[in-house]
């Protein structure tokens, strides 16, 4: 059994050209659960770099995670046609309403223009009868009635309408951001775990995502009358990973991840049939070697019973070993700089580059400091 997790982002560290993203999310465990899925993630994740972790009130194994490529085609597909036949019916509904409008206001204005004419005919001096005050007692009740009947109505069949247009509107708006362009396949990640009973479990994953970077630059500003300098240490951030990281705890980074996670390159080590020869050529053959061999470096492995490499194989490990020692000297990594933004991060997933403040202090400029004494 699985079970889809609501997660958002909560943590993003940023580096030079990519950024490490943490998300969180609780879910309510019922103990049959054996794989947790979080889905929607964008294709410029890393999936070697995704991570898993959690706590809760029950104690869960985590076993394993991985990483799916889902996409979303079908997806896009199946909600065009349901959402397609829903607006059809919401049209509809629309158009039998506009009728029974159409009809309550023609209801509605004969009464009215009755009521008129049937009035301008007791008025007029071509009627030479006294008027019945009851029948126009009778007449206004009846036209007041039926006014007040058809106007609520009317007031009613408007509510609904107004109701139908809103939802109309929203259908179309999920149509059409369905029809626009989007990316065809996501990542989905999946967590394997075996809970020991049903309880609360708040689940944590990071991954890497690239299309990511920050550069730092300073605002200076001086003040002439106060002699202060107001600085402050911003830092231009920018992305397109795919998702955009709204209300985070935004850190940046000067580290390079993945930087010395390989595991170190292993020389060879030969294994060959010992064969007869004179001892004294032997002893001058480890001389040599031994001579050539620079300091910190082994290139024959002195085990007993081994025999001494040949020549070429041997000059050949002594350059690849040099060249390994220069490489390693002339690559001395920098220090490691890690800064928090003093402020919840806020970067869409739009490439456009956005400030961010890492650090504002005010200076005291003193220009010129005279002590005078007695």
């Amino acid at each position: 059994m699985n079970k889809t997790v609501d997660t958002r982002i909560s943590e993003v560290t940023v580096y030079a050209n990519q950024a490490q993203v943490t998300r969180r999310g609780v879910v309510q465990l019922t103990g049959e659960e054996h794989e947790l899925v979080i889905t929607q993630l964008p294709v410029t994740l890393l999936s070697e770099s995704v991570r898993a972790s959690g706590k809760g009130s029950v104690a869960v194994r985590l076993l394993g995670v991985r990483t799916e490529r889902t996409y979303v085609k079908e997806a896009i597909a199946q909600e065009t046609s349901q959402l397609t036949p829903e607006i059809g019916q919401v049209e509809e509904q629309k158009r039998y309403l506009q009728d029974q409008l159409t009809l309550l206001n023609l209801q509605r204005n004969f009464v009215k223009s009755l009521s008129t004419q049937y009035l301008e005919r007791l008025t007029s001096s071509q009627i030479s009868q006294e008027l019945n005050l009851g029948q126009i007692k009778e007449l206004l009740d009846f036209v007041g009635q039926q006014y007040s009947e058809f106007s609520k109505a009317i007031a009613i069949s408007e509510k609904e309408q107004k109701q139908l247009d809103k939802q109309l509107q929203s259908l179309r708006q999920q149509l059409q951001q369905l029809c626009v362009p989007q990316p065809q396949e996501s990542f989905t990640i999946i967590v394997t775990l075996e809970p020991s009973a049903a309880g609360e479990f708040e689940l944590e994953v990071s991954y890497v995502v690239q299309q990511a970077s920050w550069v730092p630059f300073y605002d200076l500003r001086l003040s002439a009358t106060s002699e202060k300098i107001n600085i402050s240490y911003l830092a231009e951030v920018k992305q397109s990973s795919g998702e955009d990281w709204l209300d985070v705890a935004l850190t940046l980074s000067t580290a390079k991840p993945g930087l010395g996670t390989l595991p170190p390159k292993v020389n060879p080590w030969y294994v060959d049939v010992q064969h007869q020869s004179n001892p004294g050529q032997k002893a001058k053959a480890m001389a040599e070697a031994n001579s050539l061999q620079p300091r910190g470096i082994s290139v024959i492995m002195p085990y007993p019973g081994t025999t001494p490499l040949p020549e070429p194989v041997k000059d050949t490990e002594l350059e690849l070993a040099l060249a390994q020692m220069t490489t390693a000297e002339a690559s001395q990594p920098g220090g490691v700089v890690t800064l928090g933004a003093s402020s919840s991060g806020n970067i869409p997933s739009d490439g456009e580059p956005h400030k961010t403040t890492i650090l504002t202090k005010i200076i005291l400029l003193v220009l010129s400091i005279s002590l005078y004494l007695g």
